[in-house]
């Protein structure tokens, strides 16, 4: 496994640990910092490392109260 790959998913990991372990919760440092790390890991096609890591940082996301379909500054309709 690449270190890119590796990296996120340590950061994947540490906000859903995080993101529901007492006591951080969403808004603090760390798990923005790991929200901030995760955009810009995102591809011009929103895409996060390919399908099984995108799809890990989504549910990452998603418990961290963020809205996956708004993440980002590639986030399209699929009927577009």
């Amino acid at each position: 496994m690449n270190s890119k790959k590796l990296i996120i998913i340590f950061a994947l990991f540490f906000v859903v640990a995080s993101a529901s372990a007492f006591p951080l919760s969403p808004s603090d440092t760390e798990i923005q910092n790991a929200i901030n790390y995760l955009q810009a890991q995102q591809s011009s096609n929103g895409d996060i490392g390919g399908f099984a890591t995108s799809s890990w940082a989504v549910m990452a996301l998603e418990s961290a109260g963020v809205d996956s379909t708004s993440f980002g500054s590639h986030s399209k309709s699929s009927s577009s």
